[in-house]
């Protein structure tokens, strides 16, 4: 037996940092909604250098593909790529649009807008399927716009926990009126026009991608994400149909030359009966200013008053006390 050198040690782990691997690949280079889509490659991989060792290979997911050497989160991460395929996205449609049972015989000519119908359903069945590959830990890699699909050009990118939240900005500047758009991840504030590709369902910022909380987020993110301008005559019609609705939902902030505040002293109550499985149950609506309000909705309703807005402060004592009659 020959003497021990120290040196098998090193290479037994050596050859046990190093295995087959699988990784998502965000590829950025489809012409049409939602702008990318996702592939599959292997290669081996050095779990201490956190990297590739030499070429990957693409794998065809129409095909069979041998997974025995794939560690069980490899195995569930090629699950999950080939629900996001394209024919699995059509079989979608094909049951729930419109176009019912005949959708991919439709024609679809590139750089050609989706209805805005199809591009609700497309998020809708996508959200879901992302945000699984977002709470595993897994290789994601992005491959930028207009790059080739070869080794080289694969970009590491981290899938991150952190919430994007969204949010607006009313600015009033002699005859117009702007809409600005903004997101928050952990205290920091960026534009929703920063997103470093093309797709606004989730977004990419410095190696970083981010999934929207809800799956509509996407599409008002697509809308809105330049902001938008009116003229003064336009206003009215605009605050009532375009930031309003907006409201309802994120945090819109409002030019203090805009802004009217006022407490509407006893709310207007009123019952509603709610079906929840095999009861029914009161639930109490209070209304300020014609606008009708549950108990976990907002503080503060925000209601259009010409070009204005006003800002009613919700009485929560007093609702608070028609609560607890109602529960006693």
């Amino acid at each position: 037996m020959k003497p021990s050198t120290g040196n098998e040690t090193l290479t037994e782990t050596a050859v046990d940092q190093k295995q087959k691997r699988a990784a998502i690949i965000f590829n950025a280079n489809h012409k049409d909604f939602p702008f990318f889509t996702i592939d599959i490659v292997q290669g081996e991989y050095h779990d201490i250098q956190d990297k590739f060792i030499g070429r990957v290979e693409k794998l065809d997911l129409s095909k069979f593909i041998n997974t025995d050497s794939f560690s069980e989160n490899d195995k569930l991460l090629l699950q999950q790529a080939r629900k996001l395929q394209q024919i699995e996205i059509n079989k979608y449609l094909n049951r729930n649009s419109p176009f019912s049972g005949f959708w991919e015989n439709i024609i679809h000519h590139e750089n050609e807008e989706l209805p805005e119908e199809t591009k609700i359903l497309m998020v809708e069945f996508l959200h879901p399927k992302l945000k699984k590959i977002f709470e595993e830990t897994n290789i994601t890699m992005y491959l930028p716009k207009g790059k080739n699909f070869n080794t080289e050009n694969l970009k590491k990118v981290v899938t991150s926990v952190e919430i994007p939240v969204m949010q607006f900005k009313v600015t009033a500047k002699g005859n117009e009126y702007q809409l600005e758009s903004s997101l928050v991840i952990e205290d920091n504030e960026y534009k929703l026009s920063e997103n470093q590709w093309d797709s606004s369902l989730l977004y990419l910022y410095d190696g970083e991608l981010f999934l929207w909380p809800r799956a509509e987020d996407a599409l008002v993110a697509q809308k809105f994400k330049l902001g938008l301008k009116v003229s003064k005559n336009n206003w009215p019609s605009f605050l009532k149909d375009v930031v309003m609705p907006l409201t309802t939902t994120y945090h819109v902030s409002f030019d203090k030359l805009l802004v009217k505040e006022t407490k509407d002293g006893e709310p207007e109550i009123s019952l509603m009966l709610v079906e929840k499985g095999d009861y029914l149950l009161f639930q109490p609506l209070y209304n300020y200013k014609g606008f009708s309000v549950k108990a976990g909705d907002k503080d503060t309703i925000i209601v259009p008053e010409e070009d204005k807005v006003l800002m009613v402060y919700r009485n929560k004592e007093s609702e608070q006390e028609f609560h607890d009659k109602l529960a006693g």
